[in-house]
């Protein structure tokens, strides 16, 4: 390894000699380099320092971070020492709870020390973070581990199967040789399709039309859709019915992701993160730049008919490198923004909804006899909600949960 002239490039460089070095089965040398790596941190990247390039780079040294950590985590576990690891990795994952990648490490070192029951709740856990905060399930690793571990047919502590290099194929033996690679992952990372979808017919109509596949080999752009509108006014909701309605047109999979995240904005460092996971690509493999994610994510998809839905979109920063460039690829994107600096997206922009239309909404959740028995009480909510979908909703449900109210 050669002389690096700070503290950033020697930390690039034992990363990368550590995975190197974990490739090879090098054990002791790989932790030796993750451990030189993490030994220069000394606070949070750009600490105090709040600007946007900052912002996004620390981003991105935040995940290299973390990869080390990880790094570090499998040759411990591998070397048979999953005692020492308990702790450290509870931490990582209370910091980073839908990081899969963590989480399992944390399951294992749970079950290598004899914590099975743990290690399920750990399982549990992230399964119920995914579900609230993205509603997806857990990768296909994930449960495959919670799988073995619940039926006691995990490997012998410190077993371990060596990760690939990106772009490799997954070659299967058997008795006579080398069978292909399975086929590729088919995401299915939508939330679930809303039963009383009400209204917004021209607009559903233009996101459908938008979305159709007729012209798909012949498309020389990836169609992109900003569905904007006030806050309540259930961009999210049509964005996700729209994207249900249309799996038959994007057979390769569905991709979503919120952009606001429960506790911060995600940038798209972490989501083309997650995007690849789904995708296949383990997370030892991920490319550790903005720059290569967003390269490898174009050519996963590439040929592909893949809906990607980016939802609570705060500016064009976020959605840029989200963007596919397969033209038989569709994305919708949902903000209180117009992102108009989108080049080539097409604009469907939500209003409030007339009495009628909130009436029937109304009707939809509580029960249409009960709404056609009271019509004027009824009328009278839609006007106080303003017209506003979100408010509609949260008055029917206090209706529902107590239907001795008139």
């Amino acid at each position: 390894m050669t002389a690096a002239d700070s503290d950033l490039e020697s930390f690039a460089q034992h990363l990368d000699s550590g995975r190197q070095a974990e490739w090879r089965q090098d054990l002791d040398a790989a932790a030796g380099h993750y451990r030189r790596a993490l030994d220069l941190w000394r606070g949070p990247a750009f600490g105090g320092v709040d600007a946007g390039f900052a912002r996004i780079r620390a981003e991105g040294l935040t995940e290299e971070r973390l990869s080390a950590e990880e790094g570090m985590a499998r040759c411990r576990l591998a070397e048979g020492r999953a005692g020492e690891l308990a702790g450290p990795l509870r931490g990582l994952v209370a910091a980073h709870p839908l990081r899969e990648e963590v989480r399992g490490l944390l399951m294992r070192a749970l079950y290598e020390t004899g914590s099975q029951a743990d290690a399920l709740a750990v399982y549990r856990q992230g399964r119920k973070h995914l579900l609230d905060e993205l509603g997806i399930e857990p990768g296909t690793a994930l449960r495959e581990l919670h799988g073995s571990i619940l039926n006691g047919t995990l490997g012998p502590p410190g077993a371990r199967v060596p990760a690939q290099r990106v772009g490799a194929p997954d070659p299967v033996v058997s008795g006579g040789g080398m069978e292909p690679a399975p086929p590729e992952l088919v995401p299915r990372n939508l939330p679930p399709d809303i039963g009383d979808f009400t209204g917004r017919d021209e607009d559903l109509a233009t996101v459908l039309r938008l979305g159709d596949t007729a012209d798909a080999d012949t498309r020389r752009t990836t169609p992109t859709i900003v569905v904007s509108g006030f806050g309540g006014a259930g961009k999210s909701a049509l964005a996700v019915h729209a994207a249900h309605l249309l799996r038959g047109h994007y057979p390769d999979g569905q991709l979503f992701a919120d952009l606001r995240g429960s506790d911060r904005d995600l940038g798209a460092f972490e989501v083309l993160g997650r995007f690849l996971g789904v995708l296949g690509v383990r997370g030892a493999e991920l490319p550790t730049t903005l720059d290569e994610r967003a390269e490898l994510f174009r050519r996963t998809v590439s040929g592909r008919r893949v809906v990607i839905v980016l939802d609570n979109a705060r500016g064009e920063h976020q959605v840029r490198p989200l963007l596919p460039g397969e033209p038989r690829c569709l994305v919708l994107v949902t903000s209180r923004s117009r992102l108009t600096g989108l080049e080539g997206a097409e604009p469907v922009e939500l209003g409030f909804f007339s009495t009628e239309t909130a009436v029937e909404m109304l009707g939809k959740i509580v029960g249409r006899q009960r709404v056609a028995t009271q019509l004027a009480a009824a009328e009278r909510i839609a006007d106080l909600c303003g017209g506003i979908p979100l408010a509609i909703r949260a008055a029917a449900a206090k209706l529902l949960a107590r239907p001795h109210w008139p």
